[in-house]
């Protein structure tokens, strides 16, 4: 097998990292939920479990995985043409980015699509009954419930495909609210690119750094 020049092994060994923070996180929303606690009760002067203390907990409650994967995507959808563009194949550049911007869609929506009508099905069969009748506060609140009668349950299907990407919610996979978000940030990582193609390095990194600090200061 060929290894592509793009192709960066830290990359895939950190998004190794966030998706392990990522099932870490539901394991503990599922069986631990206190571990998103400040400490172990209601008062100052409970002391906090090992896995509540600052830093560490970081890595429990997982939002750092997140903002892994927003990192990584970036990264990788604007490494080739960047690279293209430094060594003077602009025409590739923007090839690389109208593509890679074409394929970003399909690659986002149809295994997110799959998985939702999975989780449909499986809703529609009771599968996810008991879990909505533990008290786990977790799993009562993703667990989707089945639709009677089969058209209202179709009905709930195309619902929640589409305003996974308009609404962020998915109630078979509530999960998917992170993929409009990284939708959203790919675009304007192609637009940046196809904005700053003919621009020298150094005012790339400058333009960008303002873009990070505009959407810094606008809450986003």
């Amino acid at each position: 097998m060929v290894v592509k020049h793009e192709n960066v092994k830290w990359v895939d060994g950190l998004r190794g990292l966030a998706s392990v923070s990522v099932v870490v996180t539901h394991l503990a929303r599922t069986f631990d939920q206190i571990l998103f606690y400040p400490n172990t009760g209601g008062s100052p002067e409970n002391q906090p479990y090992f896995l509540q203390w600052p830093i560490i907990r970081v890595f429990v409650q997982g939002r750092i995985g997140i903002a892994i994967f927003a990192l990584v995507t970036g990264y990788v959808c604007a490494l080739k043409p960047i690279r293209q563009s430094k060594s003077g194949n602009i025409d590739g550049a923007l090839t690389s980015v109208a593509k890679s911007a074409f394929r970003r869609i399909p690659r986002l929506f149809l295994p997110t699509t799959i998985a939702t009508c999975i989780m449909w099905v499986l809703s529609q069969l009771g599968a996810y009954d008991v879990a909505a009748a533990t008290d786990s506060y977790w799993l009562i609140t993703t667990s989707p419930a089945h639709r009677r009668p089969f058209s209202a349950a179709v009905h709930s299907l195309f619902r929640e495909i589409m305003v996974t990407w308009t609404m962020l919610q998915n109630n078979y996979d509530p999960n998917q609210w992170t993929l409009q978000p990284l939708l959203k940030g790919s675009m304007m990582v192609y637009m940046l690119i196809f904005g700053t193609i003919y621009m020298q390095q150094k005012y790339r990194m400058m333009i960008s750094l303002a873009f990070y600090v505009y959407f810094f200061l606008a809450g986003e």
